[in-house]
Order: C-alpha cells, then structure tokens, then sequence
C-alpha cells in the first residue's frame, strides 16, 4: 500500500479541471479586492492615473514626433495640465496621429479637453484629491536645442493630499517628489523614421 510518504502527492487526473476552476474562482474573488484597496487609497490611485496618462504622452510622441501641447503648438517649460486638445483630436494634422489618446476628459464650448474648473471644483483628468495635474517639459541634458516640445522628456506632477505643488522642477526632473507631491517622468519614445 502507498502512502504519501512513499511518493509526491498526485492530483488525480478526473480532480485537475474542478482544482483548476477553484484557482480561477479564488483569483477572481482577489482581483476586485486588489482594485478597491487601489480605489481606497488616494495615492495609489493617483499614480496609477498618473502612469495611464504617460503611455498617453508616450503614444503620442511616438506616434507623431512631437509631444503634446496644451493649445496650438506652443507649449510652455510648465503648465497646468488642463486644455491639450491634441489628444483628443488632430489640431494640428500631424502625420502618425491615432488618437484619442485619452478616454476621459470634458467637454468646453464643443472641444474635449483634459480639465476644467467651475465653481471652485476641478472636473476631467484631476487627481485624486480633485486637483489637475502640472507638467514640466526637459529639453535634453546638454542640449542646445530650446524647443520643450520636440525634444526631452515630462515630469507629471500631483500636488498631493495637501494641494500644494512643492516639488521644483529640478527635482520633478530627477524624479524626486518633495514632501507629499507625486512624480512620475515622461521618457521620450520617437517613432524610428
């Protein structure tokens, strides 16, 4: 007589698909925990938006060649990350355009942007504490090229629980957040031509 002592442990054959839809069962129940924990936590949500809106940015950039402006081709070192109707349309008829790069935002006076603000109250693509998001655009390190938009990388930054952005741009461009602001860097990604 065998015992489980004399060899390994076997699943019989006619037990493996009921085994198998209890793993998927156990997996299922999981998954919408490790989501609302996500959905729970303010800062866990907020970098996870954040990280959707960079490969947002980074589909753009590969897709065009450009990075994404706030209104018609110019873009400031630092904006509010609010108006950017590039993408949701092609404002500029760019070659590559595929968007929309993004599913939510609102729409103003017929055009769909990322943010706006009515009544002291922030509605569209804002963080979790109901705030909109700042972008710094980086030319690259020695660089002489003074364009923001056609070269470098962005750091999208969050103000944190506290509304206040503290992080310097030097900082958001290394990457480190100051007190409870958020980072997350941009990298660039250019479509071989």
């Amino acid at each position: 007589m065998k015992t489980r002592g004399d060899e390994s442990f076997r699943i019989p054959r006619s037990a493996a698909p009921t085994l198998a839809l209890f793993v998927l069962v156990a997996i299922g129940l999981a998954l919408p925990g490790v989501r609302n924990d996500i959905l729970r936590d303010p800062a866990a949500q907020t970098e996870s938006d954040m990280a959707s809106i960079a490969v947002a940015f980074q589909r753009y950039r590969y897709d065009t060649g450009y990075w994404p402006e706030q209104y018609s081709g110019e873009a400031d070192r630092r904006v509010t990350f609010r108006n950017f109707p590039s993408l949701y349309e092609n404002v500029r008829s760019l070659d590559g355009w595929s968007g929309p790069y993004l599913e939510h935002g609102v729409d103003v006076d017929g055009t769909r942007t990322v943010a706006t603000q009515t009544d002291e109250r922030w509605h569209g693509v804002v963080d979790a504490w109901g705030r909109p998001y700042r972008l710094a655009y980086f030319a690259p390190r020695g660089s002489v090229e003074d364009d923001p938009v056609d070269q470098g990388s962005i750091a999208l930054i969050s103000s944190g629980p506290n509304m206040r952005f503290e992080t310097s741009d030097e900082n958001a461009r290394a990457g480190r957040p100051v007190r409870d602001d958020l980072v997350v860097i941009v990298a660039s990604s250019v479509r071989p031509r």
